[in-house]
């Protein structure tokens, strides 16, 4: 028993960590296993509440992605477009720019896969390519100069 007390006060830092870890990944798991939940529920009701076929279920889940697709490029995307004609580009000699508009900030690297987007308050981490092509040409255009 006295082995254990020695070890734990040895490696005290990797005990720590080691629980830390095992928290965050049951968490993690927690959150998955509730989103899945959700969604065998929400499968279920529609099959044997609303008589559905899991194939009926299954093409109303693709439907309401398209819809939500087609809302994106019929509404948000041309003001997104529309905003970043107006954008102002500058760059900077480490191979750093950044992408300002009247509400957005788009800050990468020249070469680097990824970029940050600043809107108000929030940062998020996107990777260029998914950038509209609007975007990427701003910041072509941008770099040859």
């Amino acid at each position: 028993m006295d082995w254990i007390l020695d070890v734990l006060k040895d490696y005290w830092l990797l005990f720590v960590v080691g629980i830390v870890l095992l928290l965050v990944v049951q968490m993690l798991f927690k959150a998955i296993f509730k989103i899945a939940l959700v969604a065998v529920i929400i499968g279920f009701v529609m099959i044997f509440v609303f008589n559905k076929t899991p194939e009926e279920v299954l093409n109303s889940g693709k439907q309401a992605l398209q819809m939500a697709e087609g809302v994106f490029a019929s509404t948000v995307q041309p003001l997104l477009e529309k905003e970043i004609a107006g954008a102002a580009i500058s760059f900077q000699p480490d191979g750093s720019y950044e992408l300002k508009t009247a509400n957005t900030r788009i800050v990468g690297k020249k070469g680097e896969p990824t970029c940050t987007i600043y809107y108000g308050d929030s940062s998020y981490t996107a990777n260029v390519s998914e950038l509209s092509a609007a975007v990427q040409q701003v910041i072509a255009a941008g770099q040859k100069q």
